[in-house]
């Protein structure tokens, strides 16, 4: 006798059975049949994976221990250039010592206008090693291009994006990166409005303004995390925020510090020096590629997907979107699908960089507009979707070059190089 075994396969169980069949593999008899349930390996009332606080936990381990090697790095190189004393390697001597040289944020806004001893300015290296800001690591593939358009005298930045249509993010993680956001730009924002440079001026004049001062006069800056500041939505909503330093804006304050010291230690601050400093204190290595984790085409099993960002999977997702897109009306029985003329209408939007947000994106209700159908309800409204999205690769070009990418494409077959 010959048997079939079929597998149901889930998430969190496995269900089988096995069938009889003749020597033609016609179904006789069903043999048996079952299931096996998994317990989920979420948690029931928060819904997060178990393994979460062990995850969380080894990464903070692994932050420390790659903050200690920065230390022992810079200490030992700082030592080396006569920045620091090692004459004495117990720890609560050197933290008095480093004390003695005063509040690190004062010697960080000094350097800017005086001389700095080389136990000062070892004192400012190895403060800006602790605190050394915020850098996503979102845009750590891209950095490389970032550094050669700056050495060819291109300013360019790139731009954080809310995360909110990525599948695999928390609502939590997406939240705080968006207060960490508002906090770097209100932190740049207060810096240009007192007229600072750097981030320790803007911590020494706001604790004079404050009135932090001791019995000495001397102020006592607090760290940029520890003060908020209020900004007014445009719905008039007043909220407020923490204020965050970014990686980026401790560059500058190292560029600047060093620009102003080279002039009294000309001979130990060498452009040698500088990178070696930098690169220990700044460097963030970027994440581990995933190139090895990309699937499989389902239509050329022998070729991996493609990529996101091509043309042509951004023009597919898009057409895919318009063929899904149904609506209904009130009073009204059954769901309507777009009309040609309606669908044109969305594609011009979407084709149009001045149409759509600075994600390439148009909204829910400028759709309904565009088919006037104020009242209409779509089907996609229900996912997580906030609005059509239309070919971001195509929209960032065209925002570059719109003439000549107009031009480009106006001819060209699918698949043919530009």
């Amino acid at each position: 006798m010959d048997y079939i075994l079929g597998l149901d396969l889930g998430s969190t169980s496995i269900g089988w059975a096995v069938v009889e069949c003749d020597a033609q593999g016609i179904p006789l008899e069903l043999v048996d049949a079952n299931s096996r349930i998994f317990l989920a390996m979420i948690e029931a009332d928060t819904k997060v994976p178990k393994n979460k606080n062990r995850r969380e936990k080894r990464s903070m381990r692994r932050q420390v221990k790659r903050y200690k090697e920065r230390r022992t790095h810079l200490i030992q190189l700082l030592t080396k250039h006569g920045m620091l004393d090692s004459t004495n390697a117990d720890p609560q001597v050197w933290e008095n010592a480093l004390n003695q040289q005063g509040n690190p944020f004062i010697l960080r806004a000094e350097a800017l206008t005086r001389l700095l001893t080389l136990p000062e300015l070892g004192r400012v290296f190895l403060h800006l090693l602790r605190r050394r800001g915020y850098k996503s690591n979102r845009g750590a593939k891209y950095q490389f291009l970032l550094d050669d358009l700056k050495r060819r005298g291109i300013r360019a930045t790139l731009h954080e994006e809310d995360q909110a249509d990525e599948g695999e993010v928390s609502d939590e993680k997406v939240k705080e990166t968006g207060l960490v956001l508002s906090g770097v730009r209100l932190l740049r924002a207060a810096m240009e409005e007192k007229g600072c440079g750097t981030i320790a001026q803007l911590m020494v004049k706001l604790a004079i303004e404050a009135g932090h001062i001791d019995k000495h006069g001397t102020p006592h800056p607090r760290r940029p995390h520890t003060l908020t500041r209020d900004e007014v939505t445009k719905k008039g909503k007043a909220l407020q925020y923490h204020l965050y330093a970014s990686r980026e804006l401790y560059e500058e304050e190292f560029s600047a510090i060093w620009d102003a010291q080279i002039k009294h230690h000309p001979e130990l601050l060498t452009d040698e020096l500088k990178f070696v400093i930098h690169q220990i204190i700044f460097f963030q290595r970027p994440l581990q590629s995933q190139r090895g984790r990309v699937g499989k085409c389902s239509l050329k099993i022998d070729k991996p997907r493609a990529a996101k960002a091509l043309l042509e999977a951004q023009e597919y997702r898009l057409l895919e979107d318009l063929n899904n897109l149904e609506y209904h009306l009130p009073k009204q029985q059954g769901k309507f699908r777009l009309t040609p003329e309606e669908r044109v209408k969305i594609l011009q939007a979407l084709s149009n960089p001045a149409s759509v947000s600075e994600r390439g994106q148009i909204s829910w209700s400028e759709t309904r507009k565009l088919i006037q159908k104020p009242k209409a309800k779509f089907n996609l409204e229900r996912t997580s979707k906030n609005g059509l999205i239309g070919n971001r690769t195509s929209l960032a070009i065209a925002r570059l070059i719109p003439e000549k990418w107009t031009e480009l494409g106006s001819d060209k077959a699918p698949g043919e190089t530009y």
